[in-house]
């Protein structure tokens, strides 16, 4: 079998694997960085797949985490006299605002830095 055809089957692999997993481990993320190595070191445009879905899916984890820490630092909770209907609205507006102006930051960060901020939400 041609290494090239056998690069492309494996970046189909990782591309499903890092799409369809609920939680992006430790393994698959260092598993995908070293595909995507081996496949740079060899010439191979398969990489490109792999390195574009994992760099969206780091965004993607980045701007949820980011967006619970802001929506809950700006919740009020639900009394029995009010509801806080708008001001919980308003919350969700500046927390996917703040969340998106953060992103909007991060585009062009490689793969291991996004990780590194990606681990230090998890902790």
């Amino acid at each position: 079998m041609d290494i090239y055809e056998n690069f492309n089957r494996m970046a189909k692999s990782h591309v499903a694997t890092i799409k369809d997993c609920e939680i992006l481990t430790d393994e698959i993320v260092k598993s995908a960085r070293t595909f995507i190595s081996n496949a740079f070191k060899w010439d191979s445009g398969a990489y490109r797949p792999v390195s574009d879905v994992l760099h969206k899916r780091l965004l993607d984890e980045i701007y949820k985490a980011e967006y619970e820490i802001e929506y809950d630092k700006r919740y009020q909770q639900p009394t029995n006299t009010n509801s806080y209907e708008y001001g919980n609205e308003i919350a969700h507006r500046e927390a996917s605002r703040l969340a998106n102006e953060f992103i909007d930051g991060l585009e062009c960060e490689s793969i291991d830095y996004l990780y590194n901020i990606l681990k230090g939400y998890r902790q």
